[in-house]
Formats: structure tokens, C-alpha cells, sequence
């Protein structure tokens, strides 16, 4: 399990990539907060006598994705009235293009583009999970068959 600073490091230097220097700081402390926020029910839980296997105890609810987009949520809309984000390089979270809700349009060349831009970025990184993980599976099977039981002659 990663330590309380691993957890923020991550958050800044994601950060470092997405925003751009002005709010730099604002946005790697948010992040820093939010990384290691899931992790204060273990605080809680000994200030409260919450046992640590309960619903509200440490990697209990704070954990789970519920709160996690309740808090993506909610310090998005404090930066975004802040004006804190930037526009520019935080593209590069978004490299799939958006898909068209009109069925017209999404049946035509934007859907299309979409759809090759979903290939590139999902599909074929997803093929290769699966494939890759096939072969592990067949691999660990094969050696696990051909073993020879110990203590049998």
C-alpha cells in the first residue's frame, strides 16, 4: 500500500502535465488533498472509535467511487468558479474525440472519426489486455499441467 506522500506525489505530477503555470500550485495542492482525502477515515475512525471493518471506518465508504466522483465533483466546480483551469494542455486527457448525440450526425463522417478515434485508444489497447492475458492463462495452465506430482513414482 502506498504511503500518504506516494498518494499526492501521483496528484502532482499529473497535475504538473495538465494545467498550466499559473495555477500550478492551487491545482497540485487540490490534487494532493484529494489523493490522500479517502485515506483521513483512518483518522476519523480512532477520533469516533469507528471499528476499522465497519461501512464508516477506514477504507470503508471514503474508498469507494461514490465518494470519489461526489469530491471529483465538487472540486471541479470550485476550480471551474475559481477559474483556476486551464485550457490549454488539459486536452491531453481527452484524446478520444466526443460522440455525437445526433443519430444523424454520429451515422455520418464525425461518427466516424469517432469511432476510428475509439479504435486507436480503446479497442485495440483493450485486444491487447485480453490477448496478452490469454496467453498468460494458457501459459500458467500448460506449466501447471505438465508438472509432475511430488511423492508419486
Amino acid at each position: 500500500m502506498p504511503s500518504v506522500f506516494s498518494h499526492a506525489i501521483a496528484a502532482v505530477a499529473l497535475g504538473s502535465v495538465a494545467v498550466g503555470r499559473r495555477s500550478r500550485a492551487i491545482v497540485w495542492s487540490l490534487g494532493a488533498l484529494c489523493a490522500v482525502a479517502p485515506d483521513l477515515d483512518a483518522v476519523t475512525s480512532f477520533l469516533f472509535r469507528i471499528p476499522y471493518r465497519a461501512m464508516l471506518g477506514h477504507r470503508g465508504l471514503s474508498h469507494s467511487l461514490l465518494v470519489a466522483a461526489v469530491l471529483a465533483l465538487l472540486v471541479t466546480v470550485i476550480v471551474r468558479r475559481a477559474r483556476l483551469a486551464s485550457p490549454g494542455p488539459a486536452r491531453l486527457w481527452r484524446p478520444i474525440l466526443v460522440s455525437p448525440i445526433s443519430l444523424p450526425v454520429f451515422f455520418g463522417y464525425r461518427g466516424l472519426r469517432v469511432m476510428w478515434s475509439e479504435l486507436g485508444w480503446i479497442w485495440l489497447p483493450a485486444a491487447v489486455v485480453l490477448l496478452a492475458g490469454l496467453v498468460r492463462r494458457r501459459r500458467d495452465s500448460d506449466s501447471t499441467s505438465r508438472k509432475p506430482l511430488s511423492g508419486v513414482t
